[in-house]
């Protein structure tokens, strides 16, 4: 249930018992007693015009006199007469026998020697309270309405600063909430603003250190390069070249993986959404990829998704180059298209259960026989990384008889936010 929502139904509660209260005091204390008074004067009036009618006057005369509507009747009103049963009641006044009925137009009957004069009242002394019980009614209803913008009126601000937090974890650090308003909301405003202001500053400082690592270092892999290329004519064998310059592309892929997790860590790089195909992607990404030791099949129906095109290229390039470094050459490398998402499935040792949870983790390698092969644990962080950043899913699961199966789920294209 939502915070608005309580705070409707609490203000409406309190206001509906207090109207509630209120009519159920008003009407024993006030109402009540009032009706009750005005109907018996009325009795008495109409008793006392009976006795004057026994004295000799005429009753039809004395009523037009008196401004009512005076009847003789032959028998009283029955006590089922003028609206539900029960609306007319018997009683005893001066030892005459009184039938005294409620409502608009309500006679009271007195029995006489006359016969039973019948007199019409055009108030009735409960209206007032029913008037009142209506129009509580209507002023609860009223109050409902007004606390439900209230409420709503309340709990902006809340929405608002959920709707900033979500900003900033998305990746808009220099979003900013409005510093106005009610004095503890604009303490909280300004108080937000500051953390984020900080936490850019802490931002752009790693930028600024993660450039400045990559030039420091990057600068000297040139020169060895470069020196490389100098003593090969200076009979260095071509395996010891080979084997410093695979380690110079290393320790280069290395910084580039870095810097890559860096960004998406600190939204650094904003997506470039759009629809995305899933086949026409997959295909591209196997070109790509230029695996000559397994052969790669592509099954299933890929649907269309939104998402950063490149990015997602490299997603299915990491788990293509994870697939064929730790899968035995010549075994197949399996992708299976999904209406949103895809499997990429290898025929490898497989993770052990309890690494399968942890794979996706930065520099995290498995321990376990055939796992130890080159890398640095980064291509799969990157890609739950930026998978994590589509609003996707991503998961690892050993295949029954060996390998290991990772599937990425991503928003379908029916879901793109305007």
């Amino acid at each position: 249930m939502s915070l608005r929502l309580k705070l409707t139904l609490l203000l409406g509660g309190l206001v509906l018992a207090t109207v509630l209260g209120a009519y159920v005091v008003t009407g024993r204390m006030v109402m009540t007693p009032f009706a009750k008074e005005v109907m018996r004067s009325h009795i008495d009036g109409v008793v006392f015009l009976v006795e004057r009618a026994e004295q000799g006057e005429d009753p039809a005369a004395l009523g037009e006199r008196l401004g009512l509507d005076v009847r003789v009747r032959k028998r009283p009103p029955r006590l089922s007469e003028h609206g539900r049963r029960g609306r007319c009641t018997s009683l005893q006044v001066r030892g005459r026998e009184v039938v005294a009925c409620r409502g608009p137009k309500a006679p009271v009957a007195v029995e006489s020697s006359l016969g039973w004069i019948t007199v019409r009242r055009d108030l009735d002394p409960t209206e007032p309270g029913e008037r009142a019980g209506r129009f509580l009614l209507l002023v609860a209803i009223g109050v409902l309405f007004i606390s439900f913008f209230a409420a709503a009126l309340a709990t902006r601000p809340l929405s608002q600063m959920r709707e900033a937090m979500s900003r900033v974890a998305s990746g808009e650090i220099d979003h900013r909430l409005p510093e106005h308003g009610a004095k503890e909301l604009a303490d909280l405003a300004r108080t937000f603003n500051a953390m984020t202001a900080r936490l850019n500053e802490m931002l752009r400082a790693e930028r600024a250190l993660m450039a400045g690592i990559s030039h420091e270092v990057r600068t000297p892999l040139a020169r060895l390069r470069l020196e490389l290329e100098l003593i090969r004519d200076q009979g260095v064998s071509e395996s010891r070249l080979a084997s410093m310059e695979r380690d110079l592309e290393e320790i280069d892929a290395l910084i580039g993986e870095m810097l890559e997790t860096s960004r998406l860590a600190i939204g650094d790089r904003r997506l470039e959404r759009e629809p995305v195909d899933l086949t026409s992607m997959t295909e591209e990404a196997v070109q790509r990829a230029a695996i000559n030791s397994h052969p790669i099949t592509i099954s299933g129906y890929g649907g269309v998704v939104v998402g950063d095109r490149e990015r997602l290229l490299r997603v299915l390039g990491n788990l293509l180059g994870n697939a064929q470094k730790y899968a035995p050459a010549g075994t197949p490398i399996e992708i299976e298209l999904l209406p949103s998402g895809l499997r990429v499935a290898d025929r490898g040792p497989g993770v052990p259960e309890d690494a399968l949870l942890r794979i996706f983790e930065p520099f995290f390698r498995a321990k376990s026989p055939g796992l130890s092969k080159p890398g640095f644990g980064l291509g799969l962080s990157v890609a739950h990384q930026i998978i994590t950043l589509h609003g996707g899913h991503v998961r690892a699961r050993n295949r029954t008889g060996g390998g290991l199966e990772i599937e990425i789920e991503l928003p379908p294209l029916e879901s793109k936010r305007v």
